[in-house]
């Protein structure tokens, strides 16, 4: 019996709470990193992803793993605890 590759899920056909989730998501990641002061390409290798991806995160335009979200905020809470 041969079985059918399953397709991924594809950013266009992801629900759309889950899309707007992902923007706001983005939105906030990208405001924090600003408050940082930290360029993405500084927080991209904090976070030992690549730029283009730092990038589709803050832009909502891809779909994040725990450990994406685990990384992002730890790294943004050490950032914003280091400037108050």
């Amino acid at each position: 019996m041969i079985r059918k590759k399953q397709k991924k899920p594809r950013y266009k056909d992801m629900d759309p709470a889950a899309k707007k989730f992902l923007t706001n998501y983005g939105k906030r990641i990208r405001q924090k990193r600003k408050k940082c002061k930290k360029t993405i390409t500084e927080m991209a290798t904090a976070i030992n992803s690549d730029i283009s991806r730092l990038s589709r995160i803050e832009n909502g335009k891809i779909n994040l793993t725990i450990n994406d979200i685990y990384l992002l905020d730890k790294q943004m809470d050490e950032c914003l605890q280091k400037n108050i």
